[in-house]
């Protein structure tokens, strides 16, 4: 605005950047209003006319990653501020500070606000009510890292160009009295430039919930303009909240050491830690910063030539000082130096708890040496500093500090880890924010569609998968479980899923022709085409039965009559294969062996790829080798037939799998035990195969073994499933050898702390309940950290659960069912 119009709007209506909200002289109200207009796309216009983008970076979880791992996080923030400083104009020869608007603007605000988990949106009605009534029964922390810029109008004189003079004078009337909506087209050049630069590094626009956080965190989010009563030392929101503001007013240490000084994700970490840290400055080109430099370095040099004659000794704190500017003056000599944060601002926002905890500010000047005052008598003004587009500045203490000083100090280090949607697997640590598990979320992103998890036994894997299997279900997808050690059965999570009205099919090898199990794995009740179906089950047929050519013929002939006929299960296909010799050794077979009648049905059953359950639920399969699968340790040029028949068997499980899933939206295969099914070359190639077409089926699978070499070298095959692993899950391990390679696995250094740590990982009972096990998780972002499996559904771990005492509790409760369906 032109500074004499500007002037005389102000004589008439009152300065706008000194009344961010108004106060009620009588209650001492305040109601804050800390910008005009604001864009769809995050660009604020405030009261004094500046336009600011704001930005969200995205969390990145860093508590346990390596040093490394956290440099390149400082690292990634130094671009971001050294970018943006590129805009900032240099001053002009001779003035020793640049005019107003030469140096670039930023806020880089950290809102932590704490509410209760809600299911996410994409869960339909059954997952969204598990998840709301079993399993997201707590409060959470949850973390905002907005990066604001203030705009310039670079186009402005363009655009002003291409007005007629009538728009020109229409303009200038309603500039003068504040009543012309923003033309964003003025900083269109400006805001796509900060756009990309951010944009590079993870910066998007704030949803619609951040916004709130970004414009009332004060009032949880729930609007700007809440009942303000100011207090010299703190201020009464809406008669309840009790928010004191501090500022940093200096570093006892002059420099800092990264890693290990990332002090504002360490404080808002503290138990007593402050809810929002404000950091505005401007940001000053190197060669600027190296002026100032000069021009104490000439100042100390007089004063000490002054001190020569007087024969004054220097103190050891000015000789310190001095060293540091002449390293700084070195750091800032180069054509390409960075930027330095100018009249640089801190703000601690703390809300009043009842914890009984040591104050952040102490705790600050303890581990990092960081002074802090409270602001007295500046509260509402510090409360305007922490807003989107204020000019306020209540802090006292303005500093002057490297970029890298705030690029290290630990932005944007929040555990945020997982996929946003789909299954509840836990809370990631430290600050327990829920964690997803979205099964088909590697398809969509283009990624290998397998999941490891490995642990000791009763370390929890079998209980997590379960939990993933469940709400899978739940939310509309095919399940199939495949448990091999059925002597353990699973059993009661199918009765109880059943219960919950789920459609549940349970096989167990040894009960087959006691149950529904024969033909669980027909080709007919997953193959598109009949024909495909026909081929199927020959190809099955012939792997565990040494035909000839010509009875391999008329049983590929016969079969597929059959299938163009009208036979709608194997059986009612092999009863038009017109060789009797072939016929009657089929169904011998079928008859005497279980495992060779997994694949072929006596009579039409449903197929697997319908989805028959209510509101969307999906089907869940549990198959269980309660009898030895007898697969061969090796290549071989004979089988016998019980090998034989153990290769048909998991051939027609896997084959299945990518079948039930042709006529549906995605599913989940989980193999228990992994190794029974991998240790041969020729069901590891049918696993390869399986994981290969997974991504473009939507198939997720979920592979659970107690050893890591189990999936990465395969039971010593030669192979190797790594390429195939997106996401891992590291339980509990006391092997030092295999903890190290599931450390590997998840992209850790294998540290002897972190493999002591995984000692600790199991479930233990306590009195007060049940503690949940731990492990390492790695995400399909490549994001890790320690994951607490984690508030469970009682009545499901009550039926998942494995441990002897949850097995004696269900069987004392079916006899008492059972006696009082007698009585």
């Amino acid at each position: 605005m032109n500074p004499y119009l500007a002037k005389a709007r102000n004589a008439i209506l009152g300065d706008p950047a000194k009344k961010v909200g108004t106060v009620d002289r009588k209650t001492g109200q305040h109601r804050a209003t800390p910008w005009m207009e604001r864009s769809d796309d995050g660009m604020y216009v405030g009261l004094d006319r500046s336009i600011w983008l704001y930005r969200v970076i995205e969390n990145t979880p860093l508590q346990y990653s390596d040093i490394d791992e956290k440099l390149d996080h400082g690292r990634k923030f130094e671009t971001i501020l050294n970018d943006l400083g590129q805009s900032s104009i240099k001053a002009p020869p001779g003035m020793a500070n640049a005019p107003a608007g030469f140096y670039r603007d930023i806020h880089l605000l950290t809102v932590r606000w704490y509410e209760r988990p809600v299911p996410p949106a994409s869960s339909n009605r059954p997952l969204a009510a598990y998840q709301d009534q079993e399993v997201l029964a707590f409060v959470a922390p949850a973390q905002a890292m907005f990066v604001g810029v203030r705009l310039s109008n670079l186009d402005a004189s363009k655009v002003s160009r291409a007005n007629s003079i009538f728009e020109l004078m229409k303009d200038l009337v309603a500039e003068a009295f504040d009543d012309n909506p923003t033309n964003f087209a003025f900083y269109r050049k400006d805001r796509d430039w900060v756009h990309q630069k951010l944009a590079a590094h993870g910066g998007r626009i704030p949803t619609d919930h951040e916004r709130r956080q970004l414009e009332s965190w004060f009032n949880h989010g729930n609007g700007a303009e809440p009942e303000i009563i100011p207090h010299p030392d703190h201020l009464l929101i809406d008669r309840d909240d009790k928010i004191e503001f501090a500022a940093l007013e200096r570093f006892q240490t002059t420099a800092f050491r990264a890693p290990g000084s990332e002090w504002i994700a360490a404080v808002m970490d503290h138990g007593d830690g402050p809810c929002v840290v404000s950091l505005r400055a401007q940001l000053q080109p190197g060669t600027d910063t190296r002026k100032q430099l000069r021009k104490s370095i000439r100042a100390r040099r007089e004063a000490e030539a002054e001190a020569a004659k007087t024969g004054e000794v220097d103190r050891v704190e000015e000789l310190q000082e001095n060293e540091l500017t002449v390293f700084a003056e070195q750091k800032y000599s180069g054509a390409d130096a960075p930027a330095s944060l100018r009249n640089c601002s801190v703000i601690f926002g703390h809300r009043e708890t009842n914890y009984d905890r040591e104050p952040y500010t102490d705790w600050l000047r303890h581990n990092f040496g960081i002074e802090t005052k409270p602001l007295t008598h500046r509260q509402l003004a510090a409360l305007e500093e922490c807003m989107p587009c204020s000019q306020q500045r209540s802090n006292p203490f303005p500093l002057h500090i490297s970029t890298e000083m705030a690029a290290h100090a630990g932005l944007g280090m929040f555990t945020e880890l997982g996929d946003g949607q789909g299954a509840f697997v836990g809370r990631g640590l430290p600050e327990g924010t829920p964690v997803y598990f979205d099964p088909l979320e590697a398809s969509r992103q283009n990624q290998p569609p397998a999941t490891g998890i490995f642990g000791i036994p009763g370390s929890g894997k079998t209980l997590l998968a379960l939990h993933m299997a469940l709400q899978a279900v739940l939310g509309g997808l095919n399940v199939s479980f495949v448990n091999p050690k059925g002597q353990d059965s699973l059993y009661p999570m199918v009765e109880w899923m059943r219960s919950q009205g789920l459609d549940c099919e349970w096989v167990s090898i040894s009960r087959l022709f006691e149950t529904e199990g024969p033909g669980t794995y027909d080709p007919f009740r997953y193959a598109r085409q009949p024909a495909t179906a026909a081929a199927l089950v020959s190809n099955l047929i012939t792997t565990v039965l040494d035909f000839d050519q010509t009875q391999r013929t008329a049983l590929r002939h016969g079969l597929n009559q059959g299938a163009q006929g009208g036979a709608r299960c194997a059986m009612e296909a092999l009863q038009h294969v017109t060789d009797d010799f072939v016929r009657e050794q089929v169904t011998a077979m079928w008859a005497s062996t279980p495992l060779f009648a997994l694949f072929m049905s006596d009579r039409p059953r449903p197929r697997l790829d319908s989805v028959a359950g209510a509101e969307g639920t999906g089907k869940f399969v549990l198959t269980e080798f309660d009898v030895d699968l007898n697969l061969p340790a090796g290549l071989r040029e004979n089988y016998s037939d019980a090998e034989r028949i153990g290769l048909a068997a998991v051939r027609a499980v896997t084959a299945a799998n990518v079948g039930m899933l042709a006529g549906t939206s995605g599913g989940m295969f989980i193999v228990d035990e992994a190794h029974n099914i991998l240790g041969h070359p020729d069901t590891v190639n049918q696993i390869q195969k399986l994981m290969r077409e997974g991504r473009s089926l939507n198939l997720a699978q979920v592979y659970i073994s107690q050893l890591v070499s189990d999936l990465v070298k395969v039971g010593g095959t030669g192979s190797s499933l790594e390429s195939y692993i997106s996401r891992v899950f590291a339980l509990k391990m006391t092997d030092a050898s295999e903890a190290a390679a599931a450390l590997e696995l998840v992209g850790f250094e294998p540290s002897e702390e972190r493999i002591a740590q995984m000692r600790e990982f199991g479930a233990v009972r306590l009195q007060s309940g049940v503690r949940p096990s731990f492990g390492y998780y790695r995400d399909l972002q490549g994001r890790k950290s320690i994951v607490s499996f984690g508030p469970l559904g009682q009545d499901f771990l009550a039926a998942a659960s494995t441990n002897i005492d949850d097995r004696k509790a269900r069987e004392l409760a079916a006899i008492a069912e059972r006696a009082e369906q007698v009585a």
